[in-house]
């Protein structure tokens, strides 16, 4: 929702945005349908892997494997 709402934003300011790799232009007329399924396939795709990590942890720990790095600042 936040990459539609920026481009909405800057369309308003007469602002095009070119992704290069999508090849998206915003100033098209399909170009929001387009950003709309690229911005749900990366969420998606963000929490598949936010999940994989937190499910490795998990294990990890279960097995007694985790260890901290000793550059490891702050709290713990």
């Amino acid at each position: 929702m936040d990459v539609l709402r920026t481009i909405r934003a800057l369309r308003e300011r007469n602002i095009g945005v070119l992704f290069e790799k999508e090849a998206v232009d915003t100033r098209s007329m399909n170009s929001e349908l387009i950003l709309a399924f690229h911005s749900a396939f990366s969420q998606s795709e963000s929490e598949s892997i936010r999940e994989n990590v937190r499910r490795g942890l998990h294990m990890a720990y279960a097995q007694g494997t985790v260890t901290i790095p000793s550059n490891t600042y702050g709290f713990c």
